[in-house]
């Protein structure tokens, strides 16, 4: 058996030691992307929950801005809270599939959006916003069980 010379051998655990580094360094900057991504998606879902608790408070109601009608000035507050209850939703989705949310909470929420969404009015807003919502949320709900399908 030959002897390696101990530069070599020094040379070969500083190589091993740079790779392990840039590994480190690689999931670091994975991890910290999925903080920016989730911080992103939670700053739109509460300027979007802002707006609907002032359209609230003037009584406006946001579907009414979307299908240009005018809902009875009795529903605004609830029809607004369906809005906002489904971008919570959404950034609650974000947030579990990038590993920022236990799966007991998840399932939890899973729960709650099943109860929300067996209100037809809940099910009505989910389907005139669907397509603004991120497309893995859609094909969520879209899984459960429509109880006020025709």
């Amino acid at each position: 058996m030959r002897k390696i010379p101990i530069e070599i051998l020094i040379q070969l655990l500083g190589m091993v030691g740079i790779i392990g580094s840039l590994i480190f360094v690689g999931l670091e900057m994975r991890q910290s992307q999925r903080f920016a991504l989730a911080s992103q998606q939670q700053a739109r879902m509460e300027v979007w929950t802002e707006m609907m608790n002032g359209l609230t408070e003037s009584g406006v109601g946001f579907s009414g801005l979307l299908k240009n009608e005018v809902p009875p000035e009795s529903e605004v507050a609830a029809e607004n809270w369906r809005h906002s209850i489904m971008w919570v939703f959404e950034n609650d989705y974000l947030q579990y599939s990038l590993g920022l949310m236990d799966d007991s909470i998840w399932s939890a929420k899973t729960n709650r959006l099943k109860a929300v969404l067996s209100n037809c009015e809940a099910r009505e807003i989910f389907d005139l916003r669907k397509g603004g919502l991120r497309q893995e949320f859609v094909n969520l709900v879209e899984s459960f069980p429509n109880e006020c399908s025709e």
